[in-house]
């Protein structure tokens, strides 16, 4: 099921959601990896398969270790 906003305080996370996304940041600066404040990542630099790689598993560690976390967040709907 598609959750659209249907005015501009649905657009943006809760509490919870908004401390994901910082310990997402935290973990990927961990690993090497500088993603922007707002963790919306935008991937245009050139990489290796390695590279995507490496990217991949970094993101697969974080949801291994933060499933507690994301299993908190609800959609506001």
């Amino acid at each position: 099921m598609e959750l659209i906003p249907s005015d501009y305080r649905e657009a943006y996370p809760g509490l919870s959601a908004a401390a994901l996304k910082k310990q997402l940041s935290r973990f990927f600066a961990e690993n090497a990896i500088i993603l922007p404040h707002s963790a919306a990542a935008s991937i245009s630099t050139p990489m290796t398969r390695s590279d995507i790689q490496f990217f991949i598993d970094v993101f697969a560690g974080f949801l291994d270790s933060h499933q507690e976390m994301l299993d908190t967040i609800e959609a506001s709907r």
